[in-house]
């Protein structure tokens, strides 16, 4: 997002008060380019999943991922430092090479505790989560069940439970970004536990 219409550029944010008319136009935010990292976000997922399928031994495969993962983040935050921003709505390079990055270590940790070490507890969420990975995209990911509980509001329409519970953590850490992360993970916990009860009634949603 420009700094002409947005406070927070370059993510999303508030108009600033002499933005240009021009900001209210509809626009792609993503175009080509960002399309492009997304793909290449993609790509590195299929990688992972090769090496799956193609490596049987469980250390040749943590090796094989941190190898690729690690660099990407490292590549990452030497883009950040030369002046490429973190954003997520232009999904810039290096915001690309970061999560996915980060993405590839966090599967390799979680695979040496759940198969190598055979320690599941941890993250039994995850594996919920997993098993009903369809219905909680739907609900979750592509904000059908937030958009309906902010619907329902009291006198402004920001006085919603979604908005209500990030405000209360973002005051009570005294941070926006530390309260925003805190309010993801509570949104992931309570995910969570939905599909834990899915899964324990034995409602499981598939194409």
């Amino acid at each position: 997002m420009l700094q002409e219409c947005s406070e927070n550029s370059p993510d999303y944010g508030p108009l600033p008060a002499n933005a240009p008319g021009w900001c209210l136009a509809p626009f792609d935010p993503e175009g080509i380019l960002s399309s492009l990292m997304a793909a290449v976000t993609c790509f590195v997922g299929l990688h992972f999943g090769q090496i799956i399928a193609h490596f049987k031994d469980h250390m040749q495969r943590m090796s094989l991922w941190s190898m690729s993962a690690f660099p990407l983040v490292v590549s990452g935050y030497v883009l950040l430092a030369l002046g490429m921003p973190l954003s997520k709505p232009l999904y810039t390079l290096s915001y690309m090479c970061i999560t996915a990055g980060a993405s590839g270590l966090i599967f390799t940790i979680i695979f040496y505790l759940v198969d190598v070490r055979n320690i599941r507890k941890p993250v039994i969420l995850l594996q919920w989560m997993g098993m009903n990975a369809l219905i909680l995209y739907a609900l979750a990911a592509c904000e059908i069940f937030p958009a309906a509980l902010q619907g329902f509001y009291w006198g402004s329409p920001h006085n919603n439970l979604v908005d209500w519970t990030q405000s209360f953590l973002q005051n009570l850490l005294h941070s926006k970004k530390w309260g925003t992360l805190a309010f993801v993970i509570l949104e992931i916990v309570f995910w969570g536990l939905v599909a834990g009860v899915l899964h324990m009634k034995r409602i499981y949603v598939k194409l």
